[in-house]
């Protein structure tokens, strides 16, 4: 069984920002379990490392 995406809520005033990628519009969030980093998100919420057709070049590689 597969679980739906979390939802992330873009507090206003976020302003989009274009993926270096896909050049989707998303929106860099604070992190819910640590608000010091952020995380980016979709323009409906969700976020964008699944979504990126590109996002494994995002990833950091064990050890790096």
């Amino acid at each position: 069984m597969t679980r739906p995406p979390l939802k992330f809520e873009i507090p206003p005033g976020t302003k989009p920002t274009p993926c270096r990628s896909c050049a989707e519009p998303i929106y860099f969030i604070p992190r819910p379990r640590d608000p010091s980093k952020k995380h980016p998100v979709n323009s409906y919420g969700v976020s964008h490392f699944g979504s990126c057709p590109e996002s494994d070049s995002f990833r950091k590689r064990k050890g790096e």
